[in-house]
């Protein structure tokens, strides 16, 4: 990365990302589920030219997309009164440990502040949990509670003031 270019831009300016970051959020977060990549990647393909799309930010390497995180209203089935939330933050694991999800995480909170937020929360996925609390207290973030996640599971959820 050292002579490499790091550049996060909105998924707006990056449409042609679309099934790669599909397929990551697929293999990540889905293929255990009964989501199809189909539907997911519909789903992005429309989130790409939605009025949010400048919410969902693309971490790219010389043009090589390497990362992704989203600003999401409702993230939280079980705790839908509080919002905006960080979601899908994604390195691939060839370039993590060079700081691309801390750059991500930081151009979020801008984007999260410039909205007028002043609070943005996570909940943790339940595999990695205690590798990703670690992740996400180190760079400030605090305990908020503990909910039922998407399928049912106890998570933790974190928060972090703007």
């Amino acid at each position: 990365m050292k002579d490499s270019i790091l550049e996060i831009v909105p998924l707006d300016q990056k449409p042609d990302c679309v099934p790669i970051l599909a397929w990551w959020a697929f293999m990540e977060w889905y293929r255990d589920r009964n989501i199809g990549f189909d539907i997911l990647l519909s789903s992005y393909r429309k989130r790409s030219a939605g009025p949010d799309a400048d919410g969902f930010l693309v971490a790219c390497l010389d043009s090589l997309p390497v990362g992704m995180v989203s600003l999401k209203m409702n993230d939280l089935w079980s705790l839908t009164d509080i919002n905006p939330w960080l979601a899908s933050l994604y390195v691939c694991p060839e370039f993590r440990r060079r700081g691309i999800g801390g750059s991500l995480i930081t151009a979020l909170l801008e984007k999260a502040r410039s909205r007028g937020h002043r609070r943005i929360y996570l909940y943790l996925s339940s595999e990695g949990r205690g590798d990703l609390e670690k992740f996400y207290i180190t760079r400030g973030w605090l305990f908020y509670d503990r909910a039922v996640d998407n399928d049912g599971r106890t998570t933790d959820v974190l928060y972090r003031e703007l």
